[in-house]
């Protein structure tokens, strides 16, 4: 048994619980991983956008509708509660707005 037999069978990628095709030879696979790796980063990337956006809205949401006044309670808990204390900090540090977290 060679190196390229033992790859056959020892080494499969999966794409979302579906079984990549097989493959014939070291090349074929880290193809594979390469685009695999990219298609992972993108949807983290798109993950992240997604937040920003979520994060964007509640801010503006928080300070146009009064919630701080109307709730008794500061845009950072609510944040911080959501995101967490370090991520909280920096995101209202970027809209300029007061409160502690």
């Amino acid at each position: 048994m060679n190196y390229s037999d033992n790859f056959k069978q020892n080494v499969l990628l999966y794409e979302n619980d579906s079984k990549c095709h097989y493959h014939n030879n070291r090349n074929d696979f880290l193809k594979d991983v390469e685009t695999l790796s990219k298609k992972i980063i993108e949807t983290h990337k798109i993950i992240q956008r997604q937040e920003q956006i979520e994060i964007h809205r509640i801010v503006k949401e928080f300070d146009y509708k009064n919630y701080a006044k109307r709730f008794g309670i500061d845009v950072a808990t609510v944040l911080s509660s959501l995101i967490g204390v370090k991520q909280a900090v920096k995101e209202i540090s970027k809209f300029g707005m007061g409160g502690k977290a």
